[in-house]
């Protein structure tokens, strides 16, 4: 999956519910590839998560990695949620 632009909503097709469930860790990334913000999310729920970091002006793209694990499972780029 990586570097797949996802849809936000599970009812499109998008974020995947298997991943929701887990433990994940959002990075969100500024030009250069310097890390801009760091969440943790536990509660299922990463959509809100992912589109606060998105709209933050410096971060251009979110890794979701399994936070338990630290597998890197997919990027999020700014603009692709309204696809």
């Amino acid at each position: 999956m990586a570097g797949t632009r996802l849809k936000l909503d599970p009812a499109d097709g998008g974020f995947p519910e298997s991943i929701r469930r887990r433990r994940l860790t959002l990075i969100g990334y500024g030009r250069g590839a310097i890390v801009r913000a760091f969440e943790r999310v536990e509660n299922g729920d990463p959509i809100p998560v992912v589109e606060r970091l998105l709209v933050r002006p410096d971060v251009e793209y979110v890794h979701v990695r399994d936070a338990d694990a630290g597998c890197y499972d997919f990027r999020i780029e700014a603009g692709s949620h309204a696809m």
